[in-house]
This record gives structure tokens, sequence and C-alpha cells, in this order.
């Protein structure tokens, strides 16, 4: 596991009025290159995707805008976009797709679906228009590359889809000239220097080690039941905030309130979750990696808070177990992100319970936080952890064999390595 600075870089679309109508998300691998040399444009694609789902927020770098993002038939092929809600993205095919029956069919599938298709640095030439033309009925925009379009071949032969639900967007729009000749012919949407030049964001990223990706992807490779799964997550405190990240993105679209790691699972379904998985070992791989002891302490926090309610309550309130879990795991996050609480929670569809618990160190499970924090310190106050024990009814000895029980849990995992 590593936590790392990723960066994307954004772009404005506008339409006729000038407002923002979406981004076009671009892949990048610093903050000081505006552009990036890419290799593999299944693992870019992953990698803007991960970063948007999981490192931004798709509400947060999107807003109420479309994201364009690019695709080929490789990541048709992979089935990574299948977890993902389409209404919220615009996916343009681009230029050097492979245009086979099997993925006409696939992106056929998809638009039935909700998914919104665009085809990306189009020009008008009759051997690509031929080429092009089978996806003319499943698409919804046309992005027209000015630079490489002579403007009266434009006018010329644009009108090849009037008989077609397909609006036009000029791209590499450079000055105000070639605006208005671009609006007067039609085009609804525009993206270029005019406008804007590509700004990079940075963000953090929770990068999960590879080997949580594969063995969560031969487990379900077996069939299993989402109590199996559900236990092999719990080793893997990144892989967990992952999936809560994108359960509660905007591209998922959920409106349930977490609980359990459980309950993600569910939501998200064992396909989807497989299509999920796949989509983070494109993005992840080839990364160095580096253990980030926040991990370990995470990971032991939610052990010693679920052993602390089972031994209390046994396993007869699941429930109350799995909050438990997920308050100790979530209690590191801030650090982990290097931002405020408060900000990433926003982000988490979170009851109300494990919130106030995060937040406030209030209920049950806010002051088994409390317990667990001042257990950690250096200089630990046993007065103040004997007041909270005995608020609780719970004697010393019962909390140390407690906390005890989940070091060797820890110690145990792969991320404590």
């Amino acid at each position: 596991m590593a936590e790392e600075n990723v960066f994307i870089a954004r772009q404005p679309i506008m339409d006729r009025n000038s407002s923002i109508y979406g981004y076009e998300l671009l892949f990048r691998e610093t903050a000081n290159l505006n552009y990036a040399e890419i290799v593999d444009d299944l693992a870019a694609t992953s990698e803007v995707l991960v970063s948007t789902l999981t490192s931004f927020g798709a509400r947060k770098i999107l807003g109420a805008s479309y994201g364009f993002i690019n695709i080929n038939e490789a990541v048709m092929e992979k089935g990574i976009l299948n977890p993902l809600k389409g209404e919220r993205f615009i996916f343009e095919i681009l230029e050097s797709t492979l245009i086979s029956p099997e993925f006409i069919k696939q992106v056929s599938e998809m638009k039935d679906k909700g998914f919104v298709f665009a085809l990306d640095d189009f020009v008008f030439k009759d051997q690509f228009i031929e080429y092009f033309r089978p996806l003319f009925d499943l698409i919804s925009i046309v992005k027209v590359d000015l630079l490489q379009n002579d403007p009266f071949v434009i006018k010329k032969k644009m009108d090849i889809f009037e008989p077609y639900k397909v609006k036009l967007l000029a791209e590499k729009v450079e000055d105000m000239e070639q605006f208005d000749y671009c609006r007067q012919l039609g085009f609804d949407y525009f993206q270029g220097y005019y406008f804007s030049k590509p700004v990079i964001l940075s963000g953090k990223k929770i990068s999960p080690d590879q080997l949580a990706i594969v063995e969560l992807i031969k487990l379900l490779q077996s069939n299993p039941d989402i109590q199996e799964v559900e236990t092999v997550f719990k080793k893997y405190p990144d892989m967990t905030i992952n999936l809560l990240k994108f359960i509660n993105s905007a591209a998922f679209g959920t409106r349930s309130k977490i609980t359990s790691v459980r309950q993600a699972i569910a939501l998200l379904g064992m396909n989807n979750l497989m299509h999920w998985l796949i989509l983070l070992s494109y993005a992840e791989s080839g990364r160095d990696r580096n253990r980030n002891p926040l991990f370990k302490t995470a990971g032991q926090r939610a052990k010693a808070m679920e052993l602390f309610m089972k031994n209390s309550l046994g396993e007869k309130n699941r429930r109350i177990l799995d909050e438990a879990f997920l308050v100790g795991l979530l209690s590191m996050i801030g650090a982990l992100f290097q931002t405020s609480l408060d900000e990433i929670l926003k982000e988490l569809n979170l009851n109300e319970e494990i919130n106030v618990a995060l937040t406030k160190h209030e209920g049950t499970l806010g002051i088994l936080l409390s317990l667990i924090e001042e257990t950690e310190k250096y200089d630990v106050n046993l007065k103040k952890i004997s007041e909270i024990l005995e608020s609780m009814h719970v004697s010393m000895q019962a909390w140390t064999n407690n906390y005890y029980e989940s070091v060797a849990w820890i110690e145990e995992m792969p991320i404590a390595d």
C-alpha cells in the first residue's frame, strides 16, 4: 500500500453560450508537464477513472458537468466501465480504436444501459468516415479536430451526420475566428486553448497493494459468499477505503447510507466488484510500493473496536460490530489523505451514528474510539482510560485482553509487513 500524489488534467468543454458543459479528464504523470506520453491506453484510462472516483471525487472534479474520458477496444473488452453509472461520463472512442463487430455490439449494449459515447479526433476523410460509420447510430457527440480538417471540407461534409442524433464538438479551437466559424456552422460544443489550456489538478491517492487485488480476484473466481469476500477486505484497509469512496461516488449513485463493508459489497454486486478490481489492477500496474504505517494503525483500531463490541454484545448484533469496524478503519482517513476529516466524510454516505463517532467522538462508538486513541498515546493517561472503561462497565483486564488480541490480529495481516 502506498499513499502518493496523483494528477489529472482537466480541460473545459463549452456550449454555444460559452458556459461549461463538461470537462475532458486527461492522464498526467506529474504536475510539471501538461502532456503525457501514453504507451498504454487501457492503463491511462484506468488511472483517470480511479483517480476521478476515489482520489478527487466525481462531484468535486465535475460538479454538475459531464466528464469526458478516452476509451478504446481494450477498455471495453475488459469490462472496466461496467460498475459505473454512465450518465455522469461521456466516453470518447479514440481514433485508433479497432472497430470490430464485437466492439460495436459492446457499445450498443452499454448505450442501452444509459452510457453515452463520443468519437474523438474525427477527420472528414472518406476512409475515416466509412471506418466509423457503423458507430454513427450509437454515438451522441463527434469531436472534430480543427487542426486536422480543412474548414471548407468541414462545411461541405458535416451534413453526413444529419440522419443521426449526433451533436458536433469543435476541438482545438485556438482563436475567436475559429469559434465564430464553427458556431455559425451549427457546432454545439467547443474545446481548445481559446477557452483554456488543460489545468493540472493534484490530489492524494491511496494505492492498494497488488497482493490484495490479486487475492480478491482469485477469490471471486471461486463463487464465494459475501462473508468470505468481506473477510478478505477487512485484511486490507486501503482496499476498503477505496471501495467506500467508489460506492459513494457520483458514478455509482447509491443513496443508501453505508453501515458496513458487507453492505458496500452487496450494493456493488459480485460481477461489478470483479470489474472494479480489474480496473484497479490496470491503474496500479507497475507502481512502486511503500508501506504506510497508518494503514496498520487503522486496521488495528478497526479490529479492536469490532472485538470490543463482540465481547460486550456477542454475535447477536452484527450491525453494531460492522459499524464499530468501520469507525476504527476510517478514524485515520484524514491523516491518510492529508485533509480534514469533515471534508472527506462529505464524500462518504455514512449513517449518522458513524459520522458522529468520527467527528465528535460521541455515542458508544465515539467513546470507544476515544478509548483506543488514549490507549495508543505515548504518555498513556491510565486515569482517563479507567474513567472511560467505568462509564462503559468494562474492566481494565478485559480491555487489555481485547486490545492485545487486535494487535495479534493485525500482525498476522499482510498490511503489517
